[in-house]
């Protein structure tokens, strides 16, 4: 066990910072797709996965807002535009009236920004 722990956090170092949010899109919109599968069986885990991918894009908001960031301005207003969109969006699909489909489509292609740039660079 021990070096098992050990493995991942020395895999981790030398993981990109990219590749980790990479990993965290990815595994954020994982979760939210079987919970939407199983939305009538186990609505607490549907919520509870609808809230970690509000948890996410909240992060996300908040990173780009930061003075620090280095992203482009055009790019950081789109990326909180999206956050605003998944904020107001979420309350629709918690009510039952709309599929989270748009919320893993809009996961997949930050994913996929994520991953594409990282192997240009």
């Amino acid at each position: 066990m021990i070096a098992s722990a050990l493995k991942q956090d020395a895999y981790q170092s030398v993981r990109s910072a990219r590749d980790v949010e990479g990993s965290i899109v990815l595994e954020t919109t994982r979760r939210l797709k079987n919970a939407s599968c199983r939305r009538k069986e186990d609505f607490p885990g549907f919520v509870a996965a609808l809230h970690d991918n509000s948890r996410l894009w909240n992060i996300l908001a908040s990173d780009v807002a930061s003075q620090g960031n280095v992203l482009p301005p055009d790019l950081k207003s789109k990326i909180f535009y999206l956050s605003e969109f998944v904020r107001h969006y979420t309350k629709i699909v918690q009510s039952g009236s709309e599929s989270c489909q748009p919320l893993i489509d809009i996961n997949l292609a930050i994913y996929r920004g994520l991953t594409a740039s990282e192997a240009v660079s």
